[in-house]
Protein backbone atom coordinates (compact mmCIF):
# COMPACT_ATOMS: atom_id res chain seq x y z
CA UNK A 1 0.00 0.00 0.00
CA UNK A 2 1.10 3.41 -0.58
CA UNK A 3 0.04 6.81 1.67
CA UNK A 4 0.30 10.18 1.06
CA UNK A 5 0.73 11.34 4.57
CA UNK A 6 2.11 9.76 7.25
CA UNK A 7 3.14 10.08 10.76
CA UNK A 8 6.82 10.88 9.84
CA UNK A 9 7.16 11.31 6.20
CA UNK A 10 10.77 10.46 4.45
CA UNK A 11 13.61 12.09 4.94
CA UNK A 12 16.29 13.17 2.17
CA UNK A 13 20.18 11.90 2.87
CA UNK A 14 22.40 14.22 4.72
CA UNK A 15 21.00 15.93 8.09
CA UNK A 16 21.82 12.63 10.74
CA UNK A 17 22.61 15.88 13.15
CA UNK A 18 18.95 16.43 13.71
CA UNK A 19 16.42 14.42 15.68
CA UNK A 20 14.40 12.66 13.64
CA UNK A 21 10.73 14.42 13.63
CA UNK A 22 12.15 17.66 14.77
CA UNK A 23 11.67 21.00 12.23
CA UNK A 24 15.10 20.86 12.33
CA UNK A 25 15.79 17.94 10.20
CA UNK A 26 12.71 18.77 8.12
CA UNK A 27 13.79 22.17 7.12
CA UNK A 28 17.30 20.06 6.84
CA UNK A 29 15.71 17.41 4.22
CA UNK A 30 13.91 20.07 2.07
CA UNK A 31 17.25 22.10 1.65
CA UNK A 32 19.19 19.09 0.65
CA UNK A 33 16.58 17.83 -1.74
CA UNK A 34 16.71 21.19 -3.56
CA UNK A 35 20.99 21.12 -3.37
CA UNK A 36 20.80 17.81 -5.31
CA UNK A 37 18.68 18.61 -7.78
CA UNK A 38 20.40 22.00 -8.73
CA UNK A 39 23.92 19.49 -8.66
CA UNK A 40 22.48 17.07 -10.78
CA UNK A 41 20.29 18.77 -13.28
CA UNK A 42 21.28 19.32 -16.96
CA UNK A 43 18.94 21.62 -18.93
CA UNK A 44 18.56 19.80 -22.33
CA UNK A 45 20.04 20.88 -25.57
CA UNK A 46 16.81 20.86 -27.42
CA UNK A 47 14.99 23.26 -24.39
CA UNK A 48 17.83 25.56 -25.10
CA UNK A 49 17.32 25.60 -28.80
CA UNK A 50 13.45 26.18 -27.83
CA UNK A 51 14.00 28.71 -25.08
CA UNK A 52 11.98 26.63 -23.11
CA UNK A 53 11.81 27.45 -19.51
CA UNK A 54 9.14 26.69 -16.28
CA UNK A 55 8.29 24.33 -13.93
CA UNK A 56 8.40 20.06 -14.18
CA UNK A 57 6.18 18.46 -11.60
CA UNK A 58 6.98 14.90 -10.78
CA UNK A 59 5.57 12.22 -8.43
CA UNK A 60 7.43 9.21 -7.35
CA UNK A 61 7.20 6.77 -4.49
CA UNK A 62 9.71 6.60 -1.59
CA UNK A 63 9.59 2.16 -0.77
CA UNK A 64 9.89 1.31 2.91
CA UNK A 65 13.22 0.30 2.05
CA UNK A 66 14.09 4.21 1.18
CA UNK A 67 14.10 3.74 -2.43
CA UNK A 68 12.79 5.99 -4.97
CA UNK A 69 10.31 4.03 -7.26
CA UNK A 70 7.72 5.12 -9.76
CA UNK A 71 8.78 8.02 -10.96
CA UNK A 72 6.63 10.13 -13.15
CA UNK A 73 5.97 13.58 -14.91
CA UNK A 74 2.68 15.39 -13.72
CA UNK A 75 3.03 18.56 -15.73
CA UNK A 76 6.17 18.84 -18.67
CA UNK A 77 7.16 21.90 -20.66
CA UNK A 78 8.53 19.85 -23.38
CA UNK A 79 11.88 20.13 -24.80
CA UNK A 80 13.21 17.17 -22.46
CA UNK A 81 12.82 18.89 -19.30
CA UNK A 82 10.28 16.09 -18.28
CA UNK A 83 12.78 13.15 -19.31
CA UNK A 84 15.38 15.25 -17.61
CA UNK A 85 13.52 15.55 -14.10
CA UNK A 86 12.84 11.90 -13.92
CA UNK A 87 16.72 11.31 -14.87
CA UNK A 88 17.51 13.26 -11.39
CA UNK A 89 14.84 11.31 -9.49
CA UNK A 90 16.12 8.38 -10.65
CA UNK A 91 19.49 9.21 -9.57
CA UNK A 92 18.72 9.84 -5.94
CA UNK A 93 20.29 8.07 -3.09
CA UNK A 94 17.88 6.54 -0.84
CA UNK A 95 15.54 8.16 1.69
CA UNK A 96 15.12 7.72 4.80
CA UNK A 97 11.51 6.22 4.52
CA UNK A 98 8.49 7.25 5.98
CA UNK A 99 6.63 5.89 9.17
CA UNK A 100 3.45 4.80 9.71
CA UNK A 101 2.45 3.78 13.80
CA UNK A 102 5.94 3.24 14.06
CA UNK A 103 5.96 0.80 11.20
CA UNK A 104 7.83 1.78 7.50
CA UNK A 105 5.73 2.25 4.63
CA UNK A 106 6.10 3.59 1.05
CA UNK A 107 5.23 7.13 0.51
CA UNK A 108 4.27 9.08 -2.38
CA UNK A 109 5.62 12.59 -2.62
CA UNK A 110 5.94 15.19 -5.28
CA UNK A 111 8.16 17.71 -6.53
CA UNK A 112 8.33 20.78 -8.61
CA UNK A 113 12.48 20.95 -10.77
CA UNK A 114 12.50 24.15 -11.96
CA UNK A 115 13.95 25.36 -15.59
CA UNK A 116 15.02 28.98 -15.63
CA UNK A 117 18.27 30.75 -17.76
CA UNK A 118 19.30 34.10 -16.63
CA UNK A 119 18.68 36.80 -18.63
CA UNK A 120 20.55 39.49 -16.58
CA UNK A 121 24.15 41.07 -16.23
CA UNK A 122 24.83 38.39 -13.61
CA UNK A 123 26.72 36.07 -16.18
CA UNK A 124 29.17 39.11 -16.78
CA UNK A 125 30.35 38.60 -13.26
CA UNK A 126 31.80 35.14 -14.13
CA UNK A 127 34.52 33.88 -16.51
CA UNK A 128 35.54 30.74 -18.46
CA UNK A 129 39.41 29.62 -18.94
CA UNK A 130 40.58 26.56 -20.17
CA UNK A 131 43.97 26.36 -20.42
CA UNK A 132 46.51 27.95 -22.49
CA UNK A 133 43.30 28.85 -24.27
CA UNK A 134 41.84 31.01 -22.01
CA UNK A 135 43.29 34.38 -23.27
CA UNK A 136 43.22 33.78 -27.11
CA UNK A 137 40.45 34.80 -29.44
CA UNK A 138 42.47 33.32 -32.62
CA UNK A 139 43.68 29.50 -32.22
CA UNK A 140 44.67 26.79 -34.58
CA UNK A 141 43.81 23.08 -34.64
CA UNK A 142 46.62 21.98 -33.23
CA UNK A 143 46.54 24.37 -30.50
CA UNK A 144 43.40 23.02 -29.39
CA UNK A 145 44.07 19.44 -29.53
CA UNK A 146 47.64 20.31 -27.61
CA UNK A 147 45.02 22.00 -25.08
CA UNK A 148 42.05 18.59 -24.75
CA UNK A 149 43.87 17.51 -21.54
CA UNK A 150 43.16 21.02 -20.19
CA UNK A 151 40.37 21.19 -17.26
CA UNK A 152 37.31 23.75 -18.48
CA UNK A 153 36.86 25.88 -15.35
CA UNK A 154 34.55 29.02 -14.50
CA UNK A 155 35.31 31.49 -12.19
CA UNK A 156 33.46 33.95 -10.23
CA UNK A 157 34.18 37.85 -10.03
CA UNK A 158 35.97 36.81 -6.39
CA UNK A 159 37.98 34.23 -8.29
CA UNK A 160 35.91 31.51 -6.79
CA UNK A 161 35.54 28.27 -8.60
CA UNK A 162 32.15 27.84 -9.55
CA UNK A 163 30.58 24.61 -10.46
CA UNK A 164 29.52 23.00 -13.96
CA UNK A 165 26.22 21.68 -15.05
CA UNK A 166 27.26 20.36 -18.39
CA UNK A 167 29.62 21.20 -21.01
CA UNK A 168 29.13 22.02 -24.87
CA UNK A 169 32.00 21.83 -27.46
CA UNK A 170 30.30 23.71 -30.79
CA UNK A 171 31.30 24.21 -34.74
CA UNK A 172 30.02 26.44 -36.64
CA UNK A 173 31.19 26.88 -40.06
CA UNK A 174 28.91 28.44 -43.00
CA UNK A 175 26.40 28.51 -40.74
CA UNK A 176 26.38 24.34 -40.32
CA UNK A 177 26.40 23.83 -36.27
CA UNK A 178 27.88 20.58 -35.22
CA UNK A 179 28.04 19.86 -31.12
CA UNK A 180 28.76 17.56 -28.28
CA UNK A 181 27.77 17.64 -25.02
CA UNK A 182 29.18 16.06 -21.24
CA UNK A 183 28.30 16.88 -17.85
CA UNK A 184 31.22 19.14 -16.74
CA UNK A 185 34.32 17.38 -17.93
CA UNK A 186 35.99 17.16 -21.40
CA UNK A 187 35.91 13.56 -22.45
CA UNK A 188 37.41 11.23 -25.10
CA UNK A 189 34.35 11.41 -27.10
CA UNK A 190 34.80 15.37 -27.16
CA UNK A 191 38.60 15.08 -27.88
CA UNK A 192 37.58 12.80 -30.84
CA UNK A 193 34.66 15.36 -32.10
CA UNK A 194 37.59 17.87 -32.19
CA UNK A 195 40.23 16.12 -34.21
CA UNK A 196 37.74 15.07 -36.59
CA UNK A 197 35.13 18.07 -36.64
CA UNK A 198 36.97 20.94 -36.03
CA UNK A 199 37.76 22.90 -39.45
CA UNK A 200 40.03 26.17 -40.27
CA UNK A 201 37.46 29.19 -40.82
CA UNK A 202 35.13 27.63 -38.02
CA UNK A 203 34.08 29.09 -35.25
CA UNK A 204 34.65 27.16 -32.16
CA UNK A 205 32.22 27.38 -28.93
CA UNK A 206 33.32 26.09 -25.47
CA UNK A 207 29.88 26.84 -23.37
CA UNK A 208 29.46 26.06 -19.68
CA UNK A 209 26.49 25.61 -17.82
CA UNK A 210 26.41 26.71 -14.33
CA UNK A 211 23.53 27.06 -11.73
CA UNK A 212 23.03 30.38 -8.88
CA UNK A 213 20.19 29.54 -6.72
CA UNK A 214 18.35 27.48 -9.49
CA UNK A 215 18.77 29.48 -11.98
CA UNK A 216 20.64 28.57 -15.25
CA UNK A 217 23.51 30.47 -17.06
CA UNK A 218 25.61 29.91 -20.08
CA UNK A 219 29.07 30.81 -19.68
CA UNK A 220 31.12 31.13 -23.36
CA UNK A 221 34.18 31.19 -24.71
CA UNK A 222 34.71 31.84 -28.57
CA UNK A 223 37.64 31.04 -30.59
CA UNK A 224 38.28 31.63 -34.57
CA UNK A 225 40.04 28.67 -36.29
CA UNK A 226 42.69 29.95 -38.21
CA UNK A 227 44.33 27.34 -39.60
Amino acid sequence: MIYTVVDQMPYFQGCDNYALGSEQKRNCSNIEVVNYITNTLIYPEQAKLEGLEGVVYISFVVSKEGEVVQPKILKDIGGGCGLEAIRVVQSMPKWIPGELKETKVAVQLQIPIQFQFSTSNEIEEYTLRWGRLSELDEVSRKEIRRNLDEVVQVFDSQGFVIGINDLVFSCNKNNRVLSIQSSGTVTAKMRKFIKRKLKKGSLFSVIATIQKDGVFMEIDKEFVVIK
